[in-house]
């Protein structure tokens, strides 16, 4: 674009009108009064978009041109519900269009974000108790304002918890293995995808046409606070979550508007190998972006957080420009403790601190936009991203503007930053954009890369795309036998895998898959995944380190932050006791930290040990090595030293844990009750000289004197399973107690092919011997229920006394829900008393209960046409007749 004139920072009051600001033309425009002037769209008006929707609509290829484009020119700024959350919003004018980011510069942002939340009725506009559809029409209206107002919509998504139907904020339930295909979840996850596939469709503008948005589903997956974050799903099924996201949006429901946005959590020191390790695909993706606040409030200026960002920020503007694609700054702003508050704040200037640092790196300013959250403000937290101006509040009390405006409208008036008005009028209108032409591809999609399978069947999902191949089969492990895959209607190439129970042994397999096409080529694919369960560890344990069958079966049970899975290893000479510890490798040359955790479902309870006991190996290196757990909501730190190199069993009292928020010296009693994960971190320190590793093993919770051993017992006699068909029904097991030594457990995994298990636990004193069989499981095939009806009439009689004997109507039923009788061969009036009926016909209409069907249908009884989602029979009817009395 050009360098432009230095912005001047318009003087408003709180009260601004939308028709100070309306907008000419259609699609965007800028005002005719505003300052900023209206440049075109700079650079190609033809050529090549490498986007992922192919037909895509014109509106939505200009909008991905434009946002190429404008990178290295501005930097677009965008603010999550700007005119839904405010600190200013306390005048309620018929009018008015209330906005925060307008109260302190005189304009709206670039990007309006908005989340899918309001579909929830979590946030408004949207109205809790209201279903997803219900809430689409006041999801369309903000959207709708957002693009009269001159801003680019853009919809992030913080999606319930399906599996458990709790909020995102729930991250338990291994919920992306429910909502795939194949899983129980997954009728669920399209019906919010069609809420948002509503939104998207209906978001039309003055002249009917649909409004090009930014979609942003499953963000800052590489943090682990999300059911679709790290640990909570393998990299694998996290890529194929967000392609499944898209192909439903895209070619199921036919959404043409949308740019996808991929973005996960920061920091990555710089490393384009990490950052993309979760990378969806260039054919799933238009918009690589990162997500990084300021959290540390213990420094006076922003400078560390600002060098890591644009570190980073290059390296993503970098991988943008090697795949065509455009790179963002999709999240910032400061959290935490570094939370913007009303006065007091450190790092006065943190906005433009941020700003010129990103200007100043020739990558890092090759950003289309940057967006900040929303001022959902005073409350029980006080929480803003974008410093308000002065206000009168609701008791009409002024209230001065927030101590970091004046460097927000410094941000504002910098000709690098770019807001609503500058948003060229031909944004959203050039012509003769065509898309790239789509690649093909071949792909597993389940199990995904990663995933752990503990049944001894699976089935093997294979997508193909743009290209239709003739044949497909798999080979799984060392065995050449190659399995035919059958296309099936829902587009995915499917078979059995039958693994057999005697290969479930917490070792990695492999899936490789070959399509052949009609012209004789052929296309390959794999899937590495881990097959049999985890090792079982007691109450207190992090891990022994036992069990795991190789480093990809121990690398799949840990989530990574700043490193990679590889530098985790099992190792023999680290091990206290047993075979294996594990070492741990470090590099800090790119970074200044790296560590490893798992996250305990459901929590575990500590509140019986009084310290940490671990084997530690250390290098002499005397980097700062940290032990974390989360105990009741707070994050406590120990830090043993690695100044030494002789092996160590540290025991590491509770006392000796430092909250890491400053709010408690140590855990209490009641915080160790829910112990939620566990981490090793190795953060640099000024003596370091080199890459190094250190050894680990038998990680756990411990007391400081040992109690005594509790008693061996025998372990009770197995209990008796009887199998029940239905595919609601599991079978069941009997023939078991409580005593005052053990308790049983049953738990249904009616998920899992009609498996139930059972597990007797040793009560507190008590232990069974080692090895023994505390675990029971059984898998039955589900098979419906035989349901039967049988019904008998008895005719009209007359008696001496020649008053007539009513007839009479008998059913006999198994596995029936409901029979119902009616008056007439068609549904009429019901009957009453079946023992005393009139002469004529009568209508029996019976229902299968769940679980069962009409295996055979009885004779006389016609079937109904309706039909379960199997295909079997469950409703059958038949007209009976009573014949009057022949006295």
């Amino acid at each position: 674009m050009g360098a432009r004139p230095l912005r001047t920072v318009v003087a408003v009051v709180a009260a601004i009108t939308t028709s100070a600001l309306s907008l000419a033309g259609a699609g965007v425009a800028s005002a005719a009064t505003s300052s900023h002037g209206s440049t075109p769209a700079a650079a190609a008006r033809s050529g090549q978009v490498n986007i992922v929707d192919k037909d895509a609509t014109a509106a939505t290829k200009s909008l991905f041109s434009y946002l190429s484009t404008t990178r290295g020119k501005q930097v677009l700024f965008g603010a999550q519900h700007t005119t839904d959350n405010g600190i200013t919003f306390t005048s309620t004018g018929p009018t008015e269009t209330r906005s925060d980011v307008l109260g302190a510069v005189g304009d709206y942002p670039a990007i309006f974000g908005f989340d899918t939340l309001i579909l929830e009725g979590g946030e408004g506009p949207g109205v809790a108790g209201k279903s997803l559809m219900e809430n689409v029409a006041p999801f369309r209206a903000d959207i709708q304002m957002a693009h009269r107002l001159g801003g680019i919509p853009e919809i992030s998504a913080h999606m319930e918890n399906f599996a458990t139907g709790k909020n995102f904020t729930d991250p338990t339930g291994e919920t992306v293995s429910h909502i795939l295909p194949g899983g129980d979840k997954n009728a669920a996850f399209n019906s919010y995808l069609d809420a948002i596939a509503a939104v998207a469709n209906t978001s039309t503008d003055a002249q009917g046409n649909v409004i090009p948005m930014i979609f942003r589903p499953f963000h800052e997956n590489t943090g682990n606070w999300f059911w679709w974050g790290a640990g909570r799903a393998t990299t694998g099924e996290y890529k194929e979550l967000y392609r499944y996201a898209v192909e439903y949006l895209r070619d199921t429901r036919h959404v043409h508007n949308l740019l996808y946005a991929f973005s996960p959590n920061a920091s990555f020191a710089g490393d384009q190998a990490r950052y993309l390790a979760t990378y969806p695909g260039d054919p799933w993706v238009d918009i690589l972006g990162y997500d990084a606040y300021e959290y540390n409030n213990d420094p006076d200026n922003s400078d560390a957080y600002v060098a890591s960002v644009v570190t980073d920020l290059a390296m993503v503007s970098r991988t943008a420009d090697s795949h065509n694609k455009i790179a963002a700054f999709t999240e910032f702003g400061r959290n935490g403790a570094r939370t913007i508050q009303p006065s007091g704040n450190k790092s006065l200037q943190f906005f433009t601190a941020l700003l010129n640092g990103i200007k100043a790196d020739p990558d890092a300013r090759r950003i289309a936009y940057m967006l900040t959250w929303a001022n959902f403000g005073p409350g029980e937290v006080y929480q803003i991203y974008v410093p308000n101006a002065a206000y009168t509040d609701a008791d009409g009390v002024a209230q001065p503007a927030n101590e970091l405006l004046p460097d927000f409208q410094a941000f504002y008036a910098d000709p690098y930053t770019a807001f609503a008005r500058d948003i060229p009028a031909d944004a959203l209108t050039q012509t003769g954009l065509i898309a790239t032409p789509a690649t093909a591809t071949l792909r597993v999609v389940s199990p995904a890369d990663g995933v752990r399978i503990t049944d001894p069947t699976t089935t093997v999902r294979v997508k193909a795309t743009v290209n239709p191949p003739a044949s497909v089969s798999f080979t799984a492990g060392d065995d050449p036998t190659p399995h035919p895959l059958t296309l099936g209607a829902d587009g995915y190439w499917q078979a059995t895998w039958a693994i057999g129970a005697g290969n479930l042994t917490n070792a990695s397999s492999r899936i490789d898959v070959t399509a052949t096409y009609p012209d004789g080529g052929a296309m390959t694919t794999a899937a590495n995944v881990i097959l049999g369960a985890a090792p079982t560890l007691a109450n207190g344990v992090v891990d022994t380190f036992e069990g795991y069958g190789d480093n990809a079966a121990l690398q799949g049970a840990y989530t990574f932050n700043n490193t990679t899975s590889s530098d985790l290893t099992l190792d023999t000479s680290a091990a206290s006791e047993g075979k294996n510890g594990v070492s741990f490798a470090y590099d800090f040359s790119a970074k200044d930290y790296q560590g490893f955790g798992r996250a305990f479902t459901p929590a575990q309870d500590w509140s019986g040990f009084d310290q940490i006991q671990a084997h530690l190996v250390p290098d002499g290196s005397n980097q700062k090595l940290v032990l974390q757990f989360d105990a009741g909501g707070a994050t406590f730190e120990a830090y043993p030293s690695l100044a030494v190199t002789t092996p160590l069993d540290l025991a590491i009292p509770f006392t000796d844990f430092q909250d890491k928020a400053g709010t408690h010296p140590a855990p209490t009693a009641e915080q160790l009750k829910t112990v939620s994960q566990f981490y090793v971190y190795l953060n640099k320190t000024d003596s370091y000289t080199g890459p190094g590793s250190i050894g680990l093993d038998d990680i756990h919770a411990g007391l400081s004197t040992t109690p005594p051993g509790p008693t061996v017992i025998a372990v009770p006699t197995s209990p008796v399973w009887t199998d029940t068909c239905g595919p609601n029904n599991n079978g069941s097991f009997s023939g078991y107690s409580n005593t005052e030594q053990y308790t049983w457990k049953v738990t249904d995994h009616s998920t899992l092919n009609g498996k139930v298990g059972i597990t007797v636990t040793a009560r507190p004193g008590y232990t069974f011997p080692d090895g023994a069989r505390t675990r029971w499981t059984r898998t039955q095939d589900n098979t419906r229920c035989a349901a039967s009806i049988t019904a008998t009439t008895t005719d009209q009689s007359c008696t001496t006394a020649g008053t007539p004997v009513p007839g009479s109507l008998t059913l006999a039923k198994t596995g029936i829900r409901s029979a119902y009788v009616y008056i007439g061969p068609k549904t009429g009036t019901k009957a009453g008393d079946l023992s005393a009926l009139a002469p004529g016909q009568y209508l029996v209409i019976a229902t299968a209960e769940d679980g069962s069907a009409f295996t055979t249908v009885p004779d006389g009884w016609k079937p109904s046409p309706t039909r379960d989602a199997d295909g079997n029979v469950v409703k059958v009817s038949r007209v009976l007749t009573i014949a009057a009395a022949g006295c």
